[in-house]
């Protein structure tokens, strides 16, 4: 008992050195100074986009035929504009001195437009649907519109898109349905039908693209066209 201690001051001696571990340290970083996470770019919507995409999706035996149907199920809920639109656009085009195309494509337009209105999906018989137009004169069609669609997506791109949703695209269907009303009796008149055609390659434009200016301006082609064919009425009855 009595060495033990004598040997304490030698074990403190031979005892290895232990430093104590640093505390850790927290840096708080105020939440002005985060990084604010990165948000997943929506891919802007663009005509060119679209006909590209269309043209792809035909690749295949080229002497094959296209269904109407396979044209529209992948533009699902979205097919009312580019539909108004190349209804529109055939108007607008040579091909509108052919007699009839005037009128075929106002019935086309008036359909659709009132289908997005009151329904979700273009609706189309069974026999349209079933329709086959021929594969290879189709793409060489949707080529050379690609660089007219690139332009049209220079002047054109998303904004005021409130004014081409729900529930506002159902107005601008209702004003589209409108034009395509008077587009029958000014087709008798030579270029008259071309302001009416215009507004709905304009809405069709507007919903395609989410631009709410394109609307619009299809909405005020659309009065000034009505404005114009019911003057000549409004004079008469007042005299």
């Amino acid at each position: 008992m009595s060495t033990l201690p004598a040997l304490l001051p030698a074990a403190k001696r031979h005892a290895p050195v232990v430093s104590p571990l640093p505390a850790a340290t927290v840096t708080l970083v105020p939440r002005e100074a985060r990084p604010a996470p990165r948000r997943r770019r929506r891919a802007r919507a663009s005509l060119e986009r679209l006909i590209v995409n269309t043209e792809r999706s035909l690749r295949g035996n080229r002497w094959d035929g296209v269904a109407v149907r396979e044209l529209l199920d992948p533009l699902g809920d979205r097919a009312h504009g580019p539909v108004l639109l190349a209804m529109g656009l055939v108007c607008l085009s040579p091909l509108a001195v052919i007699p009839g195309v005037n009128w075929t494509c106002a019935l086309g337009a008036l359909l659709v437009a009132l289908q997005l209105v009151f329904a979700r999906r273009i609706w189309l018989p069974a026999f349209l649907l079933r329709l086959r137009l021929p594969r290879r004169t189709l793409r060489r069609s949707l080529r050379a519109c690609t660089p007219a669609g690139r332009m049209i997506d220079r002047m054109s791109k998303p904004r005021w898109r409130w004014l081409a949703r729900s529930p506002f695209n159902s107005a601008a269907g209702l004003l589209c349905a409108f034009a395509a009303v008077l587009s029958f009796p000014l087709a008798l008149l030579p270029f008259a039908p071309l302001a009416p055609s215009l507004a709905i390659a304009l809405f069709g434009l507007g919903l395609t693209v989410r631009d709410g200016l394109a609307v619009t301006l299809a909405a005020l082609v659309t009065a000034l066209t009505a404005a114009a064919a019911l003057s000549p009425f409004l004079a008469l009855k007042l005299l």
